[in-house]
């Protein structure tokens, strides 16, 4: 049957692929997020992410007619993600295929809201997405490896010290870290206000400074000519640099997060 829902241009529900239906959530729902004052009104901040997840769903499933996508296709998929090598050569992670099911999801609940299905493959057989089974990173520097990773941090990668501090003292996500203006810092409250436009829950928090911190910011502030708006740090060559670091000072299975 024929549909017209918001404007959009008449569809038939019976032939629709799922490629044309990638095509029409990513134009509603995968774009840049945007915002009134602090407020995400539309959009995404992981848009960029969730279209890779988007382009490796429409390899597999494009040609489909989204109403004959069955239980047993998404799960031969699964199947084959799990084998999939990653760039580094290993099977993709339980995580990685999760994020795709999960975008997976989306569009097909998206598609049932719009008519276009009755009921969603993912209701009509066992689960598919179990996050509990997913393999937990918890990996935390000691107390001799920090001091080794810092003291790894000189020419070409002094910059990084400071990022490290920061990221080590304050638990401020990288993202939060990397958006910090000097108008966020109060170092005669010893506070950095993390704005809620940076925050993963876009809710604003406020952290304390450590000594250490507060000396490697008032040795950055000198070179800041009193922009309150410029960025405090950094981020050149930052991965590389860190991957370095890592490597002078021994250190294994480290990531910045």
């Amino acid at each position: 049957r024929d549909l017209e829902t918001e404007g959009e241009k008449v569809i038939d529900a019976e032939k629709i692929t799922f490629r044309q239906l990638a095509n029409t959530y990513s134009d509603r729902k995968l774009i840049p997020a945007e915002y009134q004052g602090d407020t995400k009104v539309r959009g995404l901040r992981s848009h960029k992410i969730q279209l890779g997840y988007l382009k490796t769903l429409i390899e597999h499933f494009g040609g489909l007619r989204v109403r004959a996508i069955t239980h047993s296709d998404l799960e031969d998929y699964r199947a084959k993600r799990l084998q999939t090598p990653s760039r580094r050569g290993t099977p993709l992670s339980l995580a990685s295929v999760n994020r795709e099911l999960t975008l997976m999801r989306s569009l097909l609940n998206f598609a049932k809201r719009k008519g276009w299905i009755s009921r969603s493959p993912f209701d009509t057989g066992d689960p598919l997405i179990s996050v509990a089974d997913e393999v937990k990173r918890e990996r935390v520097l000691t107390f001799e490896e920090e001091e080794r990773l810092l003291l790894a941090c000189a020419a070409p990668r002094e910059h990084l010290r400071p990022m490290l501090i920061c990221a080590l003292d304050t638990g401020l996500r990288k993202s939060e870290m990397l958006s910090l203006r000097w108008a966020d810092v109060d170092l005669e409250a010893g506070l950095i206000f993390a704005r809620s436009a940076t925050t993963k829950t876009r809710k604003a928090r406020t952290v304390g400074i450590t000594p250490r911190l507060r000396e490697a910011f008032e040795q950055m502030r000198k070179l800041a000519c009193g922009d309150l708006e410029a960025l405090i740090f950094n981020q050149r060559d930052m991965k590389r640099a860190f991957a370095t670091a890592c490597n002078l000072a021994g250190i294994e299975d480290m990531r910045w997060h």
